[in-house]
């Protein structure tokens, strides 16, 4: 999701739907690194994440 977002093939406003639902569908990951990400994507309405927070987060999870 991070990836279609950051190359622009997803919009933040569907991705926001998508970790929203996600959350709400109290779904439990093991590794914080993907919660971090979820969140990212969730609360993007809010804090307005750049393409580079993006990436970041997409490097983050590559090295797990």
């Amino acid at each position: 999701m991070l990836e279609a977002v950051a190359g622009q093939g997803l919009s933040v406003e569907i991705a926001n739907y998508a970790a929203t639902c996600i959350i709400f569908g109290d779904f439990e990951f093991g590794d914080d690194v993907v919660n971090e990400a979820i969140w990212l994507v969730e609360m993007a309405d809010l804090d307005q994440p750049t393409i580079d927070d993006m990436r970041a987060a997409i490097d983050r999870l590559t090295l797990l």
